[in-house]
């Protein structure tokens, strides 16, 4: 029998100082050592060789990681399953030792079921819980830190001008903040927080003359050299964008990471070499903490109350919704009953117009903040060109304009969604806290199955929620939709989310209807965030209502902790593309139409989330 070591995912610095630590513990266990390259892919086909500590000892100095990794979606399948646990069993190993991040971290868990398995921390982007630190880290840190002191030498050496440093760190801003708060520096821009481009521009400025005039962003916010374009226009001097990129990942790994690494691959060979399976948890102090690694079971349509993976998105998310099937057929092309394969076409023509224009639109976004949301039936070619290119996209989920929700395809929903793979599903309920009970028992048990589907996952789940008002509601109201809205909807919407959490629904987003004030958000956000639900986030739904009443609807959620964007779609097409149905404009007049209705959509959300900061 044998130990396996792989490392998976994105490299980090110390890897190699992990891999020697294991060699030594396993050598003086009396256990041989077999080096598994190109990560979870190389164990399914077997790519492995023994390895001794000496061997290990010699790459202790390098970055990176002398065995290779690779990210291996299949893993998350159960057929990429099954091929790494018959791979360890005809390979002979009683352990396995796995090196990586939040990725990693999950397809250990997936394998813990078959045998013993344990995961050493080791990425820069600081995306798993169960640790202070991971291996990696403080070199990343370090290497940053000396690319902001020779800017300081060269700062001083030509006044006058300034830097924008973007670490890499995705999709938090926990690189960037480490790195700014060692430097001593003020201005760094993170997902998690809004900044304000003019007070960071007037302090570049006024530091120009003195070498010191570096902010630091995260690449979690987007482009640096289009930032710094902003950046120096509002500012009056030139700002140079500084991108460390890759290079951070292959950083000379530090005295900490080499030390803490060892230690943390003898903790690890030590647990599987016991027959347990561990997560080596790092001390912020520097000393290793082992905690029980539990399997992951494997979720699926019927496996309820599956709570594999915390909910929540933490990322600015702009979503341009246009996965309307039964009003985009019958309002906005007045086709009644089933379209000839001629009208379909024509459908589908339509939301490729709008996807064009989501993609000019995209050009000037911050990247990984905008995404379209399509559905199946006229949107399958968009949401396919969306996975090509790399678009974040969702896809709805739900039976089109029923009132009680159901799934578009039933019991075979789940195919749909790994046919796809899409980054978020979506899916619409109306759930009224004082409707009726059994119509909201029944929905919240399929929507809780979905959640179980999910659940270990990469998918997010968008919940979009609608509370429509019930009869004795609105007599109360003297019949009064408006005032509905604005006195009962916002506690209704809270008490909807608290009952269906409670019940097993667990979606990353909520997507809700436009609140009235920020203090009706805060309600919102903080019944989302109940029950330490830290991340889970909504966003703002536009329901096709006029320009003045999305932009107030978002001007108030811009300012709440808790609200990260928008899902919104007709407010920004539609006019549009009834001017091209109609012949009164041609087909990309209306693509520039939708992309300056959407930029400018995001534009008030930032800008009103900057001034709220």
């Amino acid at each position: 029998m044998a130990i396996g070591i792989l490392t998976s995912g994105g490299d980090a610095p110390g890897m190699n100082a992990v891999i020697a630590g294991a060699c030594e513990e396993a050598e003086r266990l009396g256990r041989t050592v077999l080096g598994v390259r190109s990560g979870f892919a190389g164990l399914a086909g077997r790519r492995a060789e023994p390895i001794t500590a000496l061997q290990a000892r010699t790459h202790m100095h390098e970055p990176g990681t002398w065995l290779e990794t690779s990210r291996w979606p299949q893993l998350r399948e159960a057929q990429g399953r099954a091929l790494c646990s018959e791979a360890a069993e005809l390979l002979g190993l009683e352990g396995l030792v796995v090196i990586g991040g939040d990725g990693s971290a999950k397809g250990a868990r997936a394998l813990a079921e078959t045998l013993p398995v344990a995961v050493v921390p080791a990425t820069i982007d600081r995306d798993l819980d169960g640790t202070d630190l991971t291996i990696g880290m403080d070199s990343a840190i370090g290497y940053a830190m000396d690319a902001i002191d020779r800017l300081r030498i060269t700062g001083r050496s030509l006044p006058g001008r300034a830097f924008l440093v973007q670490t890499l760190g995705a999709p938090n801003g926990f690189l960037a903040d480490a790195v700014a708060a060692a430097a001593g520096i003020d201005d760094v821009l993170v997902p998690e927080r809004p900044y304000d481009l003019d007070a960071v521009a007037a302090r570049l400025r006024e530091l120009s003359e003195t070498g010191s005039a570096i902010a630091v962003m995260s690449e979690a916010v987007g482009d640096a050299v289009r930032i710094a374009e902003a950046l120096a226009e509002r500012a009056g001097v030139r700002v140079h964008p500084t991108i460390l990129g890759h290079t951070q990942r292959a950083a000379t790994p530090s005295a900490l990471d080499r030390a803490l690494g060892q230690a943390a691959g003898r903790a690890a060979v030590s647990a599987v070499a016991r027959g347990d399976s561990a997560f080596i948890g790092l001390t912020s102090d520097g000393a290793v903490a082992p905690i029980r690694l539990s399997p992951q079971p494997t979720a699926s349509p019927d496996n309820q109350g599956a709570t594999n993976v915390t909910p929540g998105y933490t990322q600015p998310l702009y979503i341009l919704a246009f996965d309307h099937r039964t009003s985009f057929q019958t309002k906005l092309f007045g086709i009644e009953g089933t379209p000839t394969a001629e009208e379909r076409e024509r459908i589908q023509e339509a939301k490729g117009i709008i996807l064009d224009g989501l993609l000019v639109a995209a050009e000037a976004a911050p990247e990984g903040t905008v995404g379209a949301l399509v559905d199946e039936e006229n949107g399958s070619a968009v949401a396919r060109e969306a996975k090509r290119i790399g678009l974040p996209f969702a896809m709805s989920a739900e039976k089109s304009s029923v009132p009680e929700f159901d799934f578009e395809y039933g019991e075979d929903f789940a195919s749909h969604i790994e046919e796809f793979e899409p980054d978020f599903v979506k899916i619409l309920a109306r759930y009224n806290p004082e409707g009726d009970r059994e119509l909201n028992r029944r929905q919240a048990e399929r929507l809780a199955r979905l959640s179980d589907f999910l659940a270990p996952r990469e998918t997010k789940y968008l919940f979009e929620l609608l509370v429509p008002p019930e009869p004795h509601q609105l007599a109360s109201l003297e019949s009064d939709s408006e005032r509905y809205a604005l006195e009962l909807r916002p506690q209704l919407v809270a008490r909807a989310i608290a009952e269906l959490q409670e019940a097993g629904v667990e979606p990353d987003l909520w997507k809700v209807e436009g609140l009235d004030s920020a203090e009706d958000c805060k309600l919102v956000a903080d019944a989302a965030r109940a029950g330490g639900r830290d991340d889970v986030a909504c966003v703002v739904l536009g329901a096709g209502a006029d320009e003045a009443t999305v932009a107030h609807w978002l001007r108030q959620a811009a300012t709440v902790d808790g609200f990260v964007g928008f899902a919104i779609g007709r407010t920004i097409f539609w006019d549009a593309l009834k001017g091209w149905l109609a012949g009164d404009t041609d087909r990309e007049t209306a693509v520039q139409t939708i992309a300056g209705n959407y930029r400018g959509t995001i534009e008030l959300y930032e800008s009103s989330a900057a001034t709220a900061a």
